[in-house]
């Protein structure tokens, strides 16, 4: 896997990964994402992730603390907002 930002770099990140019910993604892809996002942004640094698999967000890194959740419908499926910050000491 080529890196192309150096650890500690990014101060927001925000995206919309692959929900995974209308594609197959294999079972280790949220925890490839969150080490490699947990490796880029910067202590005290934020995660707005947009997901239906609400129940992977529990496997999240505890580098990462949960700060706040809002529940949505998005094309009428049920999904959420999570927004994290990186623990300052990771």
């Amino acid at each position: 896997m080529h890196n192309s930002f150096q650890d500690n770099f990014i101060d927001v990140i925000v995206t919309d990964p692959p929900w995974g019910y209308f594609q197959n993604i294999d079972d280790n892809f949220y925890d490839l994402i969150f080490a490699e996002l947990l490796r880029v942004i910067k202590p005290k640094g934020r995660l707005v992730l947009l997901t239906a698999q609400k129940e992977k967000m529990q496997n999240i890194p505890s580098a990462f603390g949960l700060i706040a959740k809002y529940d949505i419908l998005l094309s009428g499926q049920k999904a959420a907002i999570f927004v994290f910050e990186k623990n300052p000491l990771n």
